[in-house]
């Protein structure tokens, strides 16, 4: 089952080989969280790392409870390749009841990480469960091209309307039949696909309003 984290403000420990926890991290960008790559100190030295949005720190193998302590991660990433290492860590880390993903790993994961694409509002994510991310990847890339800028749009449209809608309708099926009703409209998705978005806004405010109109009279 894929779940979308809500990773703002929390913390994100990246744990093991340095080149890999820089590859990991590209899908965890922009995503508000505190993200923290922890490596050798012999690995840090080699190389000159730059960026705001990522603290880097060094641990040496022998002290990661003391660092895990210290961080609190709500989110462990293992990149390191030592199998009894990194299932030593994980269960550790278990134990102050972190989520925990080992890399090329699947059955010592908690959860796996899937291929995402983020179309503006529109998240796409496919998980093979770890066995084929390559696979993930291709299919993710195949479902970018099903998504149209008007789906986009008609979702921002449904954000825009949201307060309105349960202001005017209280029972959950009516306000999911007024949804359906704003979806199926072919002047809205007209509007839309003609980038007409606030027209198409008011349109959907108009279509809530009679139908909750609608409603109380029936």
């Amino acid at each position: 089952m894929l779940i979308d984290l809500n990773l703002n403000g929390k913390v994100i420990v990246i744990l093991g080989d340095l080149e890999k926890s820089l590859k990991r991290i590209e899908k965890l960008m922009h995503r508000g969280a505190r993200l923290v790559i922890a490596a050798a100190p012999g690995d840090l030295a080699n190389r000159e790392v730059h960026n705001e949005e990522i603290e880097f720190v060094t641990v040496d193998p022998s002290g990661y409870e003391e660092f895990i302590m210290e961080y609190r991660p709500q989110v462990l990433f293992l990149t390191g390749s030592d199998r009894e290492i990194n299932d030593k860590i994980r269960k550790y880390a278990h134990t102050l009841g972190v989520l925990v993903n080992v890399m090329d790993l699947p059955s010592l994961c908690d959860f796996h990480m899937p291929a995402i694409s983020d179309l503006d509002m529109i998240s796409i994510a496919v998980s093979t469960g770890g066995a084929s991310p390559s696979m993930a990847k291709m299919l993710k890339t195949k479902m970018e091209h099903v998504v149209k800028p008007e789906d986009i749009m008609m979702v921002k449209l449904q954000g825009n309307i949201r307060r309105l809608m349960i202001q005017q309708i209280e029972d959950r099926s009516c306000r999911a039949d007024a949804i359906q009703l704003i979806m199926d409209n072919k002047k809205i998705a007209r509007m839309l696909k003609e980038d007409r978005f606030q027209e198409a806004v008011s349109y959907a405010n108009e279509i809530i309003r009679n139908h909750a109109r609608h409603r109380v009279k029936t």
